[in-house]
């Protein structure tokens, strides 16, 4: 996930010739899906630690993005920011109509785990967080996924 990176490994050179010529691109105002994606991608890389990213400036760069390209994931996305941006009920109330056509997406459930988690739904948490381990092959992310199902297990209340 994003927020366990360490940023301070990331390239700062390659990311401000990055952040250059999306600024050029912006410039010319005609911003289209792939100028408002790399604008999200530089919002986070401007960002020298998770915590400093600007989720609502994000969030409102996926609320242009969906009237370009309005799939489930970029959906799923703009919850994410929105609950990062300011509180996770109203993330959890974007995830809803998303449950159905995402429910074999393990980000989906992490994301959703996470929301709950931050709304004191622990055990709903844990649940979401056993569903996406369902669906995730990847050994270091099951590991990732168990500790959190541990971590719950101990924090229901």
């Amino acid at each position: 996930m994003l927020e366990h990176q360490d940023r301070s490994i990331w390239v700062r050179r390659d990311i401000q010739e990055g952040l250059a010529l999306i600024e050029k691109a912006l410039h010319l105002r005609q911003a289209g899906p792939y100028q408002i994606q790399a604008a999200i991608s530089a919002v986070h890389a401007e960002a020298n630690k998770a915590e400093g990213t600007d989720w609502p400036q994000i969030a409102t760069l996926y609320s242009e993005l969906r009237k370009h390209i309005d799939s489930s994931i970029i959906q799923l996305n703009q919850a994410v920011a929105v609950s990062l941006a300011f509180n996770p009920e109203d993330g959890l109330i974007l995830l809803e109509p998303l449950a159905e056509e995402l429910q074999d997406y393990a980000p989906f459930h992490l994301d959703r785990a996470d929301m709950l988690h931050r709304t004191k739904q622990n055990g709903l948490a844990r649940d979401a967080y056993k569903a996406a381990l369902e669906l995730t092959q990847k050994q270091v992310e099951r590991e990732f996924i168990q500790g959190r199902i541990e971590y719950l297990g101990d924090n229901l209340s």
